[in-house]
């Protein structure tokens, strides 16, 4: 070893410029100077190594005291979906457009769908279309009208006998055997001479009458209406 080496060697590195060559904050010129004391200092070698193990250290450090302040994130699991209810194949195969379906299964099927809604609004409703009634026979006549029970009603009267100069619109009331009113409206005569009106109140099985009066008030016909 020459007289320049032995010198080198033995003025050991700062412990500054160890620590800074350790976390590489080193300026490009001293980093040779360094690295050239290093290559023949064995002693520096050593303190070196111990630095490294130093920094790994206090950043394993830092690391653990970051998880015991601010715990790994775990995402909450999602909820189970709820369960479907199974639907019926006819729905199943509706719900794909008939695809590779034949003609008469595409026609079949929408034959169920009107039927099913049909029989529904039948189901919920007693039936929407209104029966027709023609109201001739007054009140001790014989020939009573006659209609079904819970069905809306479509009253119609031949209003071309009626005299005097009232026009209408005449009013419609319908009452029990009892002489309790069930339902009131109005209708006025059209081009043909007849009253026509929709009832949608539904009627229990029993004995009605209809009696139609003018705007003024006065009775002119009563009605007798069957419901069975």
């Amino acid at each position: 070893m020459t007289l320049e080496a032995n010198r080198a060697a033995s003025a050991h590195l700062l412990e500054e410029a160890l620590e800074n060559y350790a976390l590489g904050r080193l300026l490009h010129d001293q980093l040779a100077t360094v690295e050239e004391h290093l290559l023949i200092c064995e002693r520096c070698r050593e303190r070196l190594n111990a630095e490294d193990d130093l920094i790994e250290a206090m950043h394993l450090s830092a690391e653990m005291e970051d998880l015991d302040r601010w715990p790994a994130y775990r995402p909450p699991r999602p909820a189970a979906p709820a369960s479907r209810p199974a639907r019926l194949p006819i729905a199943r195969w509706l719900g794909t457009g008939f695809r590779g379906a034949p003609a008469w299964g595409a026609a079949l099927a929408a034959v169920l769908v009107i039927g099913t809604a049909v029989w529904t609004l039948r189901t919920r409703t007693g039936s929407t279309f209104p029966e027709p009634v023609t109201l001739t026979t007054l009140r001790g006549g014989e020939g009573t009208a006659e209609a079904h029970a819970g069905r809306p009603l479509e009253i119609s009267i031949d209003a071309s006998t009626l005299s005097g100069s009232e026009s209408g619109p005449y009013r419609l009331e319908v009452v029990d055997a009892a002489g309790t009113t069930v339902w009131i409206g109005t209708a006025t005569p059209d081009s043909s001479g007849r009253l026509t009106t929709h009832m949608e109140s539904r009627l229990g099985t029993g004995m009605y009458w209809v009696r139609l009066s003018p705007p003024s008030g006065k009775l002119l016909r009563e009605f007798g209406l069957h419901v069975q």
